[in-house]
């Protein structure tokens, strides 16, 4: 069922969010949603509570004081620039984001949110070349024009949209950015932990205005290093995604009516940086395959078409080449690994939702929106946050969707906080890595796993694995009829005891779970079809319920329950689901009929 959850008036427009992970000293790592705006980041409050979702306080930022005023100390940050484009990146354990002309990261340095340009200069665009990119406000070596749609491989690579508006560019980080790097507290700055300054409470109008004539940074100071991919899209780029931990990590970008896709990694430049963002060497140039010299050229990837056609417009669902968008404004991921598209009627001026599978199949999950609402973001509840520039609002829609996973980072002094569900989630994102042993089919997924991470945790996969039935010559265990969505579910439940669970899903995952002796997982997607139980959806439930019997049974009461108190609504929106329980059991439309009687009857005395 779709919920219009209203919408968030801001002050200025918005230009992107972001979920980070905050870690701060004597706290404990926190989950936390911002919303990035021309001029400033506010936290989104009460989004766990999936109904309740406000703006909090707007951030007090900060920034390095200038290197020679003290590098110890942190001073007022002043937005003289636009911030945009956010992105959580866990290579260094913090948000990236473009302030003006530069690339700035968002961390956390003694409890103080703090902005530090990386790479670039603010105030001023460059000509963007192949090469190193040093920072700085008053003078830097190369630079950026008009960055935007930022992304993380989670490698140690930014990707960007470059002012050509048809070209990605590629911003490989200073080993130094690496979370729990040696001496790197920030990227790009010094291991020692600045504290606000004397002047860090002043009115931000009141500070002056950056110096000017400054020294770029010092030659043997690690530097960002940016490369022009090697590929040119047909038409202007309106969109960037990036997912490294599919099956198939790849890079994805959108045009008005298409969507392409790009395998990751991507070859490294013929100039790479000095040193790359592993830390080896590469004496200023990368090598080409063994025994060519180093400045062969590489075997470049190309992107691969995997819906839409380029202008030709339209609304169609379909698979491929089938598919039609009428001009895609902006593309987010979800936790299954599809893409959630933003996509824009010119004629009508609304917008639709449109989510986009692995194998290229569109479907519309939901339209009439009104107006140009662009850049869709997953947040962690399963609701989708659509922006209107014009307008400055952030409007919230409820889909189900599934979230991607917790962002992982760094604590102050580099100690990176982990729990053991924590690291067996991330062994599951990392797959395929070479640690996997086994590979299970469901539909028409596959799924990297470790056999004896199954055999510990799920007693029918542990039989199925023991007594042969598992293909041994290719290591595969297929299970033909199990929804890959609702499996992908079920494997992080057995790799961390737990699974955000999507009401869309929770029939599926529950009757997987019971098939797969999962009894308290069944459960768990028990409780959360109750709980999003709708009009539209409670007599197929009821239905669904008496047909498996079993475990199933125990939810039938309430499910029975919840349609007599709720009966007039269900006369007035599922008529097909009735005239369903009419043709497939006419009993229970009796018992339910006379359940609702003796409800309007009330108690016998």
């Amino acid at each position: 069922m779709l919920h219009l959850k209203g919408k968030l008036q801001l002050s200025s427009k918005p230009t992107g969010l972001v979920t980070r992970l905050r870690l701060g000293s004597g706290d404990a790592a926190r989950l936390e949603t911002l919303i990035v705006t021309e001029s400033s980041i506010i936290p989104l409050d009460g989004i766990e509570k999936h109904g309740c979702i406000q703006l909090g306080t707007a951030l007090d930022l900060f920034e390095p004081a200038a290197a020679g005023v003290g590098d110890r100390q942190l001073d007022p940050f002043g937005a003289e620039e636009t911030l945009r484009s956010p992105v959580w990146d866990p290579y260094s354990g913090c948000v990236y984001l473009v302030y003006g002309q530069a690339v700035a990261c968002l961390t956390v340095i003694r409890d103080c949110d703090a902005i530090d340009v990386v790479a670039g200069n603010p105030y001023f665009s460059f000509d963007e070349e192949d090469g190193d990119v040093s920072a700085g406000r008053s003078g830097s070596t190369g630079g950026f024009q008009d960055p935007t749609f930022v992304v993380s491989d989670g490698q140690g690579c930014l990707y960007y949209l470059c002012n050509n508006k048809t070209r990605i560019r590629r911003l490989h980080l200073p080993p130094s950015s690496k979370a729990g790097a040696a001496g790197a507290a920030m990227p790009g700055r010094s291991a020692s932990d600045p504290a606000p300054s004397a002047s860090a409470t002043a009115d931000p109008s009141t500070t002056a205005a950056p110096a000017t004539g400054s020294a770029p940074p010092a030659p043997s100071q690690p530097r960002a290093h940016t490369s022009l991919l090697p590929f040119q899209l047909p038409s202007t780029i309106t969109g960037l995604a990036c997912d490294p931990v599919a099956p198939e990590p790849c890079l994805y970008a959108s045009t008005a009516t298409a969507v392409y896709r790009l395998p990751l990694p991507l070859p490294l430049p013929l100039h790479a940086p000095a040193t790359s963002p592993l830390g080896h060497p590469t004496n200023g140039h990368q090598s080409g395959p063994a025994g060519t010299p180093p400045d062969t050229p590489h075997e470049t990837s190309t992107p691969e078409l995997l819906a839409g056609r380029e202008d030709v417009a339209g609304d169609t669902d379909g698979r491929g080449e089938a598919a039609r968008f009428r001009l895609i404004t902006g593309l987010s991921l979800d936790g299954v690994g599809a893409l959630i598209i933003a996509d824009h009627s010119r004629d009508a001026v609304t917008s639709s939702v449109r989510r986009l599978e692995r194998n290229g199949s569109v479907k519309t999950l939901l339209s009439g929106l009104p107006g140009k609402l662009s850049r869709p973001f997953v947040l962690q509840n399963g609701c989708l946050a659509l922006s209107h520039g014009r307008q400055h609002v952030i409007r919230i829609v409820d889909l189900d969707l599934r979230p991607r996973s917790q962002p992982v980072g760094q604590a102050e002094g580099g100690e990176v906080k982990r729990t053991l569900a924590g690291d067996m989630g991330s062994l599951l994102d990392r797959q395929p890595d070479g640690t996997a042993d086994l590979t299970l089919v469901a539909g028409d997924r596959r799924f990297p796993v470790h056999r004896a991470i199954l055999i510990a945790r799920c007693e029918f996969l542990r039989k199925q694995l023991e007594s042969g039935y598992a293909d041994e010559a290719a290591a595969e265990l297929s299970l033909p009829d199990a929804d890959p969505d609702a499996f992908a579910l079920v494997l992080r439940w057995l790799y961390t005891g737990a699974a955000d669970i999507p009401a869309a899903l929770a029939p599926a995952v529950a009757e997987l779970a019971d098939r797969l002796l999962l009894p308290e997982l069944c459960s768990d997607a028990q409780a959360v079809v109750l709980s999003g139980v709708s009009a539209e959806t409670v007599v197929d439930l009821i239905l669904w319920a008496e047909s498996l019997g079993g475990p199933f049974a125990a939810l039938l009461p309430s499910l029975k329950a919840w349609y007599v108190e709720h009966h007039e609504e269900v006369a007035d929106v599922a008529d097909a689901a009735l005239e369903r329980l009419a043709a497939c059991s006419p009993r229970l439309m009796v018992e339910l009929h006379k359940a609702v009687i003796a409800a309007r009857r009330g108690p016998r005395r």
